[in-house]
């Protein structure tokens, strides 16, 4: 019983965490594409994009296997993570030179490129964001979500006060920065003010080596996700504009912005399926069935919502400037149930160190994302980016599984989810 109110708070406090950093980030978000306008909310939106494809080497792939290890050994969490501590900092530093040198050679625009230096920057304060990892193995949303709640508050009013004071686009980028900075002192103070603990800057060359030997190839698997989910802002710039790299960037802002869910909730079970694949191999699938029927049922409830209402919220968010964004909106929104099991599927190869699995799943998606855009951006133009992301996530987190004989129960459990055959979900009652 206190297991099961442990997970339902720790879920709560997540899903309060995500909805006001939904709710905040959509409505300054809104403005803020108002207030530059297509054009130099491409810009900015491009070089988020461009940082972005890089960022996922400072994490290293370390995220669920530390998560992993700290849920089978929560005593001996300093020497863990004072070691992830070190290694992401480094990783950071060298994604920011790599960041800054790809700038020189891809952007002819100085301008740009100051802005990217910029952004790149704010990757320096991510290495605190090991804290959450801790946080995440011992099932303590609260602390997280104060964190996150309070930064994000700051941040709101920052940027409305640029907004009504009429800053200049770089204002923008360096705000970025700030709030990286701000989230890392939040981190640090909850981590030792209210959960009583203290950040070991400990470093064992050994474990060090361990980890990364067991994480690489989610190294690689975290740089391709993060090609995956920006290559389509990059390549729009380059072969269609800035103006519709603006536009299609406001509906996918939209879009996205439901994808808290299926991580929110994913995370936050994460250790309870790792502690029923200890205790019992049936109870661990049945609840990863259960889990993947959630997925199903909230993301067509999404796609239907979205589908039938695409137009009046675009128009009444982002106003005429934006014409075609709701377009762009019905056709990716149609991925939103692959996504959804994509992530609920992820935890499994976590869970089984099918490391490689990962990588190999979003290879092939980007690789399908990539081929298609060089053929449907020239003839159907952003809604062109927006087919090549439904079909990529559709063989990257669907039909991948059917390719691979140690991931065709995942396939056939997915199966029944989107075939209702299967209808129980994640309730009360937890196995």
């Amino acid at each position: 019983m206190k297991e099961e109110k442990d997970y339902l708070s720790n879920t709560s406090w997540l899903i309060l965490e995500r909805v006001t950093r939904l709710s905040l980030v959509l409505v300054v978000g809104v403005f803020l594409a108002r207030y530059l306008g297509p054009e130099k909310y491409g810009v900015l939106s491009y070089c988020i994009s461009f940082v972005g494809m890089f960022s996922a080497i400072a994490s290293l792939g370390l995220d669920g296997i530390v998560v992993e290890k700290l849920v089978n050994a929560r005593n001996n969490y300093k020497n863990l993570l004072g070691t992830v501590l070190v290694l992401k900092f480094l990783g950071a530093l060298s994604v920011f030179l790599i960041t800054i040198f790809a700038s020189f050679i891809f952007n002819n625009s100085t301008f740009e490129s100051f802005l990217i230096i910029i952004i790149a920057t704010a990757l320096i304060f991510d290495s605190i964001c090991v804290i959450d990892l801790y946080f995440q193995a011992n099932v303590q949303g609260q602390y997280i979500a104060k964190a996150k709640i309070t930064q994000i508050a700051i941040s709101t009013l920052l940027k409305f006060l640029m907004i009504y004071s009429n800053a200049e686009l770089y204002m923008f980028a360096l705000l970025i920065l700030v709030d990286s900075f701000i989230l890392a002192v939040c981190y640090l103070y909850v981590f030792q003010f209210q959960a009583k603990k203290q950040l070991s800057f400990d470093f064992s060359v050994v474990l060090a080596k361990k980890l990364l030997f067991a994480s690489k190839a989610l190294i690689f698997a975290d740089v391709i996700i993060s090609i995956h989910t920006r290559i389509d802002l990059v390549m729009l710039k380059y072969m269609l504009g800035l103006r519709e790299v603006g536009i299609y960037r406001a509906a996918t802002t939209l879009n996205e912005a439901w994808y808290f869910l299926p991580m929110v909730i994913s995370a936050s079970i994460f250790p309870l399926l790792v502690s029923a694949k200890k205790k019992d191999e049936s109870e661990y699938l049945d609840n990863l069935q259960k889990l993947f029927n959630l997925m199903v049922w909230m993301a067509l409830a999404i796609t239907i919502t979205v589908i039938l209402f695409a137009d009046e919220i675009c128009f009444f968010l982002y106003g005429a400037e934006y014409l075609g964004a709701s377009d762009v909106m019905r056709i990716q929104i149609m991925s939103c149930v692959f996504v959804f099991l994509g992530v609920a599927s992820g935890k499994q190869f976590l869970i089984e160190k099918t490391y490689s699995f990962v990588f190999q799943r979003v290879l092939l998606g980007v690789s399908v994302n990539i081929l298609l855009n060089l053929y449907l951006i020239p003839k159907y133009n952003i809604n062109g980016a927006a087919f090549s992301t439904v079909i990529s996530h559709f063989v990257s987190s669907f039909l991948f599984d059917v390719m691979q004989p140690k991931t065709r129960v995942l396939f056939f459990m997915k199966i029944k989810s989107l075939l209702f055959i299967d209808k129980r979900m994640f309730s009360r009652k937890l196995r």
